[in-house]
């Protein structure tokens, strides 16, 4: 998903180059991309609820196939 919108999916076609992870991204672009993406700002707790917390969920999900772990 959008790292600009977690409701929108994310897309090469997008206008905002932060909105989104591609291939050819050094790896210090990536961690600035991520350190900015959208979060949800209510709770202290991190949960998957992707209904709900749809920005956090996002950054599970991308935690989740970089170090191949569950979330």
């Amino acid at each position: 998903m959008s790292l600009v919108d977690p409701l929108k999916k994310m897309s090469k076609s997008d206008s905002n180059a932060r909105s989104r992870i591609t291939l050819a991204d050094k790896e210090e672009i990536i961690y600035d991309k991520i350190r900015r993406a959208v979060t949800d700002s209510f709770g202290s707790k991190i949960t998957y609820e992707p209904q709900t917390r749809p920005g956090l969920a996002n950054l599970l999900m991308i935690y989740s196939a970089f170090t191949g772990r569950n979330i």
